[in-house]
């Protein structure tokens, strides 16, 4: 049987006195919304923010007011989404961080995708893919790369 729980609102603003008890699948659940909106938190600034500057004109005023995070980091979040999603078609890795996304944003469009299509298939962390643009920078330079990541090569 499963308990009826408060809405994640409701139960995370109440003092843990009051929460109900629940079985660890359901706190598991808990924890797990948790992480994930700790880990997309960035990214949803992001597309509500480009979504107002779309939208109504807005920048990032009224989010300077709402958010803890600095101005710049906003503005970093918006121009990310922009580079992935502001053409009205997503190029997102939804199983990757706005930090990932960001390692690659500045590069062309083709090596962007190539190069998250490998950091999705190989686990590759947010390091590693840095790593990967540095060597590939290095190799457009016609420079030995430098770093131990080897971006992948197009097809």
């Amino acid at each position: 049987m499963t308990l009826a729980l408060p809405s994640l609102p409701q139960l995370l603003d109440s003092p843990v006195t009051s929460w109900p008890d629940m079985p660890f699948d359901q706190w598991e659940a808990v924890v797990q919304a948790l992480r994930h909106m700790e880990h997309h938190r960035a990214l949803w600034w992001g597309r509500t923010l480009l979504f107002g500057e779309n939208h109504y004109g807005e920048r990032y005023s009224q989010a300077l007011v709402c958010s803890d995070l600095a101005y710049q980091s906003l503005r970093n979040a918006v121009w990310v989404v922009r580079q992935f999603e502001g053409d009205g078609v997503s190029r997102w890795r939804d199983n990757l961080s706005i930090a990932h996304h960001e390692t690659v944003a500045a590069l062309p469009v083709d090596i962007q995708d190539r190069l998250l299509d490998w950091a999705v298939e190989k686990g590759i962390t947010v390091a590693g893919l840095r790593a990967a643009v540095k060597d590939a920078r290095a190799i457009e330079a016609d420079t030995p790369p430098q770093g131990e990541g080897t971006p992948p090569q197009g097809e």
